[in-house]
């Protein structure tokens, strides 16, 4: 049984949110609409949460050596999962888990025969996502480059954080017709790619700046 929302105080906020992203043009979908309403936000951040609710990203972790991890704005949220292109009983990988929550709302929409596969690199971020996708049975966490995990046959890859180009692992591992969802670019300038594998090659279509 996934996890959900336990701030009924802040439902109010999340319908006025996805309203103004539809009114500005984002692809909020109804599967999508209901996982944000079902999950809470404030359960993957001890920080403020309000930003949030306003569109804007916010501080999930502060790092030893002074840095912060965000959860992405909600209209990059909505986009990404969007482009996914997501169905009951998928089996996704999330690349850099941004605090959770889209890994959360993925699981909600993929349902409780679907598997999330989520990597990233921080053990900070990893002990953050054991503690609070406690409740998500559906999900498995792991630290890119330290646990051993074999990744192959993959149909949707999601990269949640910019990226200048893909690593081999997923390109290797990408089915026939599987894709990957992308920003990749530097740290200044960023283009959402969508990569399908046909024929061995990755077809590359722009799905706009970020």
């Amino acid at each position: 049984m996934l996890k959900m929302r336990t701030e009924e105080s802040s439902l109010s906020e999340i319908i006025e949110l996805i309203a103004r992203l539809r009114k500005a043009g984002i692809h909020v979908t109804e599967k999508l609409e209901q996982a944000m309403e079902f999950v809470d936000i404030s359960d993957f951040s001890q920080f403020d949460c309000e930003a949030f609710y306003h569109d804007r990203p916010i501080v999930f972790l502060e790092t030893p050596t002074g840095g912060v991890k965000t959860i992405s704005a909600p209209h990059i949220i909505a986009t990404l999962i969007h482009y996914l292109e997501l169905a009951l009983g998928q089996e996704v990988v999330i690349y850099g888990a941004k605090g959770g929550y889209i890994c959360a709302l993925v699981a909600h929409i993929i349902g409780e025969d679907g598997k999330v596969t989520v990597l990233d690199p921080s053990k900070e971020v990893l002990d953050h996502l054991n503690s609070t996708l406690i409740g998500y049975p559906t999900i498995s966490c792991h630290q890119l480059e330290e646990d051993r995990i074999e990744l192959k046959n993959l149909n949707r890859v999601l990269v949640a954080g910019q990226i200048e180009k893909l690593p081999d692992w997923i390109t290797d591992g990408l089915v026939e017709g599987g894709f990957v969802i992308a920003p990749i670019g530097d740290s200044n300038s960023q283009n959402l790619l969508k990569l399908e594998k046909q024929a061995e090659e990755l077809l590359e279509t722009n799905l706009g700046p970020v």
